[in-house]
Formats: C-alpha cells, structure tokens, sequence
C-alpha cells in the first residue's frame, strides 16, 4: 500500500520505558541475565549497574536462559524459538549475536548444552510440550528427535542428565506423575522410549523438576501447592552420569513442604537448603529436613516467575568447617529483581531470652515493666524498669546487668521516656514526680532531679523534638504542660513555657504521641482515641484557653486513626507523619496553622497495627505486628523484611536500626526479656536490582504533567491504576545519554476495589491537577497533584456511591438517597467546567459511567470538599463502558456534550442542556429512572464500546474515534453547533471503519492531530492509522504497526511535549510501556507501508 502525499506517519519510532514480567534469571560469576518479554539486560549484580540491553526475539518472550562456559556461549529461548550469543567479557559490547533466531516445531520446556566431550559435536537438547526430546548439532545443523511412550502434553520438564551417552529428562504430567526417561534408553517396537521412573504422589500438574547431583535429590513443585522432596539411591556402583544409576535407581518421596498459599512455581535445592517460590508472592526457605526456615513475601504482592542461585564465597568456621554463601535472585510480575541473602535467612527469627539479676532474694520476686533499647553511644545496651523500683541496664555484648538507680516510689507504677540519641531520660510516677538523668553522662557524680509536675499520676512523657530540649508530660483529666530542658554541668534545668488541655475523649487522660515544629511554633498531639491536635504559636501566646487558663488546640483531626489510638508522629522532608493501631499511616502538610490531610498510606493487611515508624534512607520503615509477630514493614519493597515471634504487641517493646543495617528488637515477654538481632543492611540497600511497579495488571493511565520540558532531561509524570486497588504516580524520567527509567514518585491507596478510571483537570492553583479515580464498589475518590520539588498526591474526598447520600466516613447534608445496587462499577470518569462556573469558582462537574446503565453528573466543591448529585440519567439497558466529552462554544453561548460507549455497540450524545431540561422535582422525589432525550445516537459496533476519543478538527466540527469487542476501527466526522436556546444541532457528516483493525479486541485509541490515530489492542499491537476525505468518503489507511511487550493490553494515552514536539505513547496492561515519535507533515514518495511482520 501506498501512502499519499502529504500523509502524517511516524518517525524515530523507539521504545523509552518497559516494565513487565520478568520470566528468567541467570547468574554467571558476577553477572545475570534478566529475561524481560523478549529482551535480556544483562547487569553487573555486584556494581547493580545494567550493562547491556539486548533484543533477542521478534514478538516471543524469553523463558529460559542456558550458558555454555567452555565456549562463552549463551543460548535464549522461549516459544519455539531460539537464539544463540557470544559473551565477550568486559568489553564494549557484551552480546554478540552467532545466530538469527530460529525455531523447533513445538512448544520449549528446557533446552541444555550437551556436555563436550572429544567425540561430541557443539550440540544442545531440547524437551518440548509434547513430551519430544530433541538433540540439534549446531556444526551441521543436524537434528535427532526422540519420543517417549507416554505421549502427553507436559506442564515442565527438565533435563536433569546432561552427558551424551546418559541423557535424562524429567517431565511433569497433566495427569499428576513426574516420568523420567531417557533418548538413550530401549524403545519400543514403534521407537518410542520407555520410562526409567514413574513418580506419583502430587495432586496436581507439576510445574517444576530440580535435580541436584551432589544431594542426589530431586525437588517439584505443583499446583497443590506443595514441595516434594525425592531422594534417589541407586544399587549402581556408577554415578548419576551414567544410565545405569538411574535404571536401577529407587526414588522416595521422603518430604512433602506446605507453606506456599497457592501455586508453587519453582525450586533451588543447595547444599545447606531448599528454596520455593509461587504465585502467592513467598519466598521460601526450607532446611534439608523439610522444615520452614523463613518465608519472604515480595514482588509487590505479584507472582514470583523466577529463581536463580549464584555461590558467593566459600569460609570456613573455626571448626575448619566449610561455609558456602549463596545470593538468591527472584523475577517476578511486578517488573522487578531482588537480591537475597540465603545465609541471612537463616539467621533471622533467633530470639533470645534473659532474666533479671537477683541482687538479694527479695529481688526474685522482680520483674520487668518497661524496656527501651539505648542508641548513639549506647548502642548495644537496653534498660528496664523494673515493678520493685530498679532502673538497670544491660549489655548485650557483655551480657551482663548493671543498675542506673533505685527509687521506691517508681515502684509498681513508672512512665519513661527516651530521647532521641539517648541523651535523656524522664520518668513518672504515680504521685506527679519527674525524674530526669543524663544517660550521656556515665560518672558516679551524675545527678538526678526529681521535681513534682502534676497533682495527679503523671499518664505520659514525651520527648518532642530531636535536640532533646523539650518535654511533654500528660496528667489527669487531660492536663498537658510544654517544658523546656535545659542541662549545663551535670545539673539539670526545667522551664514551664505553657499548660496544654488534651480534648475530652473516651481516654481523656493519655496522650500517646507528640511532635513539636520549632519553626512554626506548634506542638502536635495524638492520644488513645485516635485523635490529633495541633497546638499552634505557643509562645504568641494567642489560642482560646479553658477555665483554668490551659491551651486549647487550634486544630483537631477526630478519630483519624479510628478508636484504637495514635502510636507515632513525625516530621520528614517537610511533611508530617502520623501512625495508629488502625494499620494506617497519615501524611499531612503544614500550612500556617493548618495541618491539611494530604493522604492515607494503607499497607498489607500483614500489617494490622503500627507501633513506631523510621525513616531510613528513601525508605519508610513501618515497625508493628500481626497477631503473634513482630514486624518490620518496608514501604519501598511494599513487604515485611523483618519478623519475630513474640506473642503480640500488648507488651512493652522497642527496636532500633544501627547505621550499619543491624536491626535489634526487644520485648517482654512472660516476666522475661528477650531480643533478637538482623542484618538488614542488604535487604534495605543492596536487595533491589531492577525496581518494579505493580504486581498487579494495570487498567487505566493518564497523563498528568512534564517536569523540565528540555529534551535533555525531563520526566512526565502519570497516574496510573488497577488490579491492586492504588493510586501509582509514576515518573518516566528520560535522560539523554542514560537509560530510560521508571519512577515510582507516589502511591496513594484508599480504594477498596480495582481502580477503572482516571481523569484529570488542570487546577487555576499553579502546578496543581484536580484527579479523580473510580472503580469498584461504586467508589469514587478525588485528589489534587501538585507539582513542586517532590511530586505530591493529596486526597480530597473519597465516596461510596451504591447510596449516594453517603460518604465513606460520615453523612453529607443535602444529598440525594438513590438507591443503587452495591456491586455497581464506575467504568470511566470524566471532569470539566459546568457552563454556569467559572474557573476559578472551583467547582466542577464529574460525570461517570455506571455499569448499571445508569449516567450521572456530580458537582464537586474543591473549598468545602462536597459532592452534589446533579442528574442520574437511565441511559438503556446497557452497561457504559466509555465517556468523553466535548465542550463546544458558538457566541456567548456554551454547552458541554458528553459522548458514551456502552456494551450494545452505540455512541450515544447528550448535552448538559437536555439534562437541565429534566424536571429537577423528579431528582429531590428519588422518583427513578430520569429519562433524557438523546441528541444523536451512531450504531458503530457489534458490540461492546472498550475505546473513545473525541478530537475537534476546525469550526464546529469534530472527529469521534471508537473502537471494540469487534476488533473494529470507527471514525466519524461530526458538525456539533449550538445555538442561543438549549437546542444542540448533530450531524454526522461522514464515517469510515476498518472491520478488522486488529486481530483481537481494541482497547485503547487516541487521536493525535487531525490526520492520525493510534489504537492498541490485546494481540500486543500498536497500530498508526492516517484517515481523509476522497470524494466524499472517510478513507483510513494504515501508516505504521508495532509490537508491545505489554501482555494485555487495556488502555493506552499519549502526549506531546511542547518544546521537542516529540510524542510519547504509554500503554498499560501487564506492566507498563512507552514509546517515543514524531509526526512529520511532509511529502512522502514512494513511501511503502512499514510494519512488523
């Protein structure tokens, strides 16, 4: 096909950004090929520095990776095909391609190179889906195939015997056996091979074999979700490279290990353990007993494709014994590959106990009450008080007690309180008596003040701030007093600056947590109702005040951490933290005196209750527990990194992390003191080789922004959601010279389902966007992103619309009480301005499309945060499945026109003006449905409507481009006018299709100028149409058609950036994908139609 002249195509087309399945791993000393769809980044894991990129396949993704060291070869397959490189070591170009890719006849399980041997050729072996072992001489280009007797399809093989003479493959059935056979063995009178084992015991197909030959076990894997464990013994006097050995070999099944909560993928046996993986996001580690060492959960709660082993080094202990270290790496669907040390694992978990030091018999009858573990320059120690009145203080490396001070009246009843670096101490008792001493200071001339501060029982002391100059102390009936700490030659010093009064509140007496903001003058305050108070301009002296002339707080956030208490507040890079027993944690900005919510970071339901948080690095480190364990949760790696069993969170505990990654935890438990040490220091900082995205499909993109337009260095910035229920803003950061990277700049979480659907509104309040998502459950959440120095989400309001007078916290006065069916989904969202405000009135109009073929119109108030039902419009009987919109203007007069796609293939227009013209008696009754007069309707699908766009080309004409089910392009030429009335004139003044577009269904379209239009579809293509008028007709040629690596595909967007002019295309699916072009309006001669094939 020839293009005409003048024709709009797509140049410099490159691919930017790719995260997606990882399916393979191997390791080569200090090297690994990462399989990504079918490409392979090759990294240098020590340095983590990627340093080659290589495409290996045309459209077949990578499954396997297999290294001849002899030859510095590299075999790739995956599909039927294969691909064979050269590695050339520490040179420019690692890779070098030996041959183009070729194919087998059948689906590939396990390919191995055929060991060398002097009177073997360079040959490899291959085990297909139908149970055919294939042997191809590479010299000659020779192939032997070989059939076993079972003739079945296989779910994996592996060839686990790799000498010419004593080939053996073991294959796992769909009809629950592992088979071992061998092209060696004696055939059949057809010449089919006879099996050398049978081995049955699993209840499902089996995904996995793993043979290791220093062991002699064999491991598998299936879909019951176990691990068998086989132990072959042979009555050969040969070893297992011989056919004999397993001819006469009697294997036993003699572990089955369960832990995995669903599929298991694949396993690793070594010398000291076994390691699984599944599609239940474990890591596990076993012991060659069969015992549960650890178990990991990662890859952002996606499946885990992929496992390889690497040997770092070899030690030995001091009893001459020898240790080998390994690092593990595992791929999974998030995008992502991690780094474990194996040895670490083992070593986590240990808890150790200690009792107190009787210092007379009377001291038997003690016990601990209060723990803290010391840090800075007394790390290494931990102190308790003790219910006899002891404060005594231990040291783990000397393991020993030493005693700091007794006092009897901080018997049975003590409050402390740490600084931060340890520098101070507080305590309270019972009868309002503060107790101050230096921990710093270590002389037997160290003085204690003790000072009477409350009438009552002193509740709480907290340090506030991190140069340890300022206390909080919480008596009874909510009395709180702001002191200043002053320490100057071993003598202490303590300044009243204000009397605070905590809100009344179910535990009126208790604050839990306090924070204060030196430069703003305030001092933030959680207690045991879950809630927060901000006490602003202490020293100004100018907050309403109780009877008693205590400061009552300027700002309450009530119960926002539910009813179960605050636990932690802190202060990082400008922004406020807070943490409860409610598994959340509560980000928020301080601006003058306001502390405004910004957003809620919901973690894993692993996660119920959070203690403390801690900031390491760019990583928040959430410290808390699920039922009987310990844990340390990484926001960053969205998993828990550290556990320990220690019975629960109601008890007294402290952890702390030293600069060098060592991770020290300590409890009381049953009277006694235990604690356990981890190093943390490689899963924090060296665990993360390629970082992932979602482990969940991604539904929805949209473009939000660029940062730094220059073609140097700019980043767009886009939110994206799916399947795992968050928010994910996203940098796509492209440098020039450098590779192309994936960002993840934010995750804001608070959906309960899926999300479906993002839209987006450029705010008069600069560098900020109005964002709406909606998905399942009938939930619709609003947020503003700003764009300043770090990227921010903020939520603004969150609604559950099943009944539409009801928020997802409170009841809004003045809203409608429809009642919808509760599972109904929220398909697609759109925003703009209602022609009756002006920008910066901020109010705005969001319209959804419903999959109970209900349409309906909301006016959100950005000031009062308030979501009005306008128009529920019965729109047939029909789930929506697309909304656009076009905003058209003629004279003075404005009309928006809202365009939808619903399951029954019709494009249905309505104007904003018929809506108004409904009776507005009928919304205030509830009287349903609300009909609405159509203003036009197009019949351009067999079915379902999965992709719209609308593009205005010139006067008041427009170009509305869907697509489908029915792998059908349509665009139609619309003449949309209004006039002075409420009248809406529609006409189509032309259309075109293209019946078979793609060979599946569509499920993204974009218009790009007024000649081209991209879609993308499920089968992985990205197509490039240009459309025209000739002779009256809508001709639309194709331009260009590229392939995705996206498996999936559910949604494409694109954008252009202002200065370069260059477009960028992301779609979504299975991971993420972007492209780079630029469209070129200029005669094209001759100019063939170029397309993958």
């Amino acid at each position: 096909m020839k293009l005409q002249t003048g024709e709009s195509l797509a140049c410099n087309f490159q691919r930017r950004n790719l995260c997606t399945h990882i399916k393979a791993l191997k390791a080569l000393e200090n090297f690994l090929f990462v399989a990504e769809s079918n490409q392979i980044l090759l990294f240098n894991w020590k340095e983590k520095s990627l340093l080659q990129k290589e495409i290996v396949f045309q459209s077949n993704s990578v499954h396997g990776i297999r290294i001849d060291v002899s030859q510095n070869k590299v075999l790739f397959f995956g599909g039927k095909s294969i691909r064979i490189y050269s590695i050339n070591f520490y040179s420019d170009k690692w890779l070098i391609s030996i041959t183009e890719e070729f194919n087998l006849d059948d689906w590939i399980h396990d390919i191995q190179w055929i060991a060398k041997e002097p009177n073997v050729e360079n040959s490899f072996a291959a085990i297909s889906a139908h149970n055919c072992f294939t042997i191809w001489n590479l010299e000659n280009g020779k192939t032997d195939v070989f059939q076993s007797s079972e003739n079945c399809i296989l779910y994996s093989g592996n060839i686990i015997r790799k000498v010419s003479n004593a080939l053996v493959v073991a294959v796992g059935t769909v009809f629950k056996e592992i088979i071992l056979w061998s092209p060696n063995s004696l055939s059949e009178s057809n010449g089919r091979k006879l099996p050398l084992q049978n081995l049955t015991g699993h209840q499902g197909v089996i995904f996995s074999i793993t043979y290791n030959t220093s062991l002699k076990l064999l491991s598998s894997t299936s879909d019951d979700r176990s691990v068998r464990l086989w132990k072959v013994c042979s009555d050969s006097v040969l070893n297992d490279d011989s056919l004999e050995f397993w001819q006469k070999a009697n294997i036993e099944n003699i572990h089955v290990l369960f832990a995995h909560e669903s599929r298991v993928w694949m396993s690793a046996i070594l010398e000291n353990c076994i390691l699984s993986i599944g599609e239940d996001s474990n890591l596990c580690f076993w012991d060659l007993n069969g015992k549960l060492l650890n178990k990991k959960k990662c890859h952002k709660n996606g499946s885990i494709w992929c496992l390889e082993t690497c040997m770092t080094s070899k030690i030995e202990d001091d009893k001459n014994e020898e240790i080998i270290k390994y690092t593990a790496f595992t791929g999974g669907s998030d995008g992502g590959v991690y780094m474990w040390d194996v040895e670490n694992a083992f070593a986590c978990g240990l808890v150790s106990q200690i009792s107190l030091h009787f210092r007379d018999t009377l001291s038997r009858l003690d016990f601990p009450r209060i723990i803290y573990l010391l840090t800075d320059h007394m790390s290494g120690h931990l102190m308790v008080t003790t219910d006899k009145g002891w404060l005594s203080s231990y040291s783990i490396k000397l393991q020993n007690w030493s005693d700091i001070f007794y006092d009897n009246s901080f018997a049975s009843y003590c409050v402390p309180s740490v600084s931060f670096g340890s520098v101070f101490l507080g305590l309270g008792n019972i009868n309002g008596e503060l107790a101050l001493l230096s921990l710093k200071d270590q002389s037997d001339k160290r003085k204690i003040k003790k000072l009477k501060i409350h009438e009552g029982k002193i509740c709480s002391l907290h340090w506030v701030d991190k140069t340890s100059d300022y206390l909080l102390s919480c008596g009874i009936k909510g009395q709180m007093i702001f002191w200043k700490v002053h320490y100057d030659d071993m003598e202490f010093e303590i300044e009243s600056i204000q009397e605070l009064f905590l809100p009344k509140c179910k535990h009126h007496w208790w604050s839990t947590a306090a924070l204060y903001i030196k430069d703003e003058d305030c001092i933030i305050v959680g207690d045991r109702s879950g809630s927060i108070s901000v006490y602003s301009k202490l020293s100004a002296n100018i907050n309403s005040k109780t009877e008693n002339g205590k400061i009552n707080p300027s700002m309450i956030h009530q119960y926002i951490h539910g009813d179960n208490g605050v636990t932690d507040i802190q202060e990082h890079q400008s922004l406020i933290y807070s943490a409860g027993r409610d598994g959340k944690i509560q980000l928020y900005g301080m601006y003058g005196n306001n502390l405004n919510l910004l957003h809620t970071i919901k973690v894993s339901h692993d996660l119920e209750w959070i203690g403390k948080m801690l900031f390491y690095n760019e990583d928040l480190l959430l410290l808390g527990f699920h039922t009987k364990d310990f844990m340390v949760w990484s926001t960053q790696l969205e998993s828990s990194i550290m556990a320990v069993e220690c019975g629960g969170g109601h008890r007294s505990w402290d952890f702390y992390l030293s600069e060098d990654g060592v991770a020290t935890f300590a409890a009381i438990k049953r009277k006694d003191v235990i604690f356990s040490k981890e190093n943390l220091l490689h899963v924090l900082n060296k665990s993360i080789l390629k970082a992932g995205i979602s482990g969940q499909e991604f539904c929805h993109v949209c473009y939000l922004f660029t940062k730094n337009c220059n073609p140097e260095d700019s980043m767009s910035v886009v939110a994206c959601g799916g399947e795992d229920n968050a928010l994910r803003i996203i940098g796509l950061i492209n440098k020039m010279g450098q590779e192309h990277k994936i960002l993840s700049l934010c995750n804001l979480s608070g959906h309960l389902s899926s999300i479906r659907a993002i839209s987006k509104f450029k705010l008069v309040e600069e560098n900020s966007y109005l964002v709406v998502s909606v998905g399942g459950r009938s939930q619709m959440m609003i947020w503003k992103v700003t764009n300043n120095t770090y990227v921010q989400g903020q939520q603004l309001a969150s609604y559950i619309l099943s009944d539409l007078g009801k928020a997802t916290k409170h009841h809004i006065k003045g809203y409608k009480t429809i009642q919808v069916d509760p599972q109904t989904r929220l398909m697609d969202v759109s925003i703009c301005i209602s022609e009756k405000h002006e920008l910066s009135s901020g109010k705005y109009m969001i319209s959804t499309a419903c999959s109970d073929s209900y349409f309906r119109i909301y006016t959100f108030d950005i000031n009062t945060r308030e979501l009005s039902l306008c128009y529920n419009l019965y729109h047939g009987e029909h789930c929506i499945l697309k909304l656009s919109q076009v905003l058209i203007t003629n004279y003075s007069n404005k009309n928006v026109i809202f365009v939808t796609g619903s399951t029954d293939g019709n494009i249905k227009f309505v104007s904003h003006k018929s809506c108004m013209d409904i009776n507005s008696s009928s919304v205030q009754n509830n009287s349903l449905p609300q009909f609405v007069t159509l203003d036009m309707q197009l019949k351009n699908h067999q079915s379902g409507i999965n992709a719209l766009d609308v593009k205005f080309i010139s006067d008041s004409n427009w170009l509305i481009g869907s697509a489908g089910d029915d792998n059908a392009l349509t665009l139609s030429l619309l003449n949309l006018v209004t006039f002075s009335s409420r009248d809406i004139k529609c006409d189509e003044i032309h259309s075109g299709h293209v019946y078979n577009a793609h060979a599946s269904q569509i499920t993204g379209i974009k218009i790009l100028d007024e000649n081209i239009v991209v879609t993308a579809s499920i089968d992985q293509r990205i197509n490039f149409w240009a459309w025209k008028f000739t002779e009256d007709q809508l001709i639309i040629d194709p331009v260009l058609s590229k392939i995705s690596l996206i498996p999936d595909i559910a949604h494409l967007d694109a954008w252009q950036n202002e200065i370069t002019k260059e477009w960028t295309l992301l779609v979504c699916g299975q991971g993420l994908e972007s492209f780079t072009f630029i469209l070129k309006d200029e005669a094209i001669q001759n100019c063939d139609l170029k397309k993958d094939s």
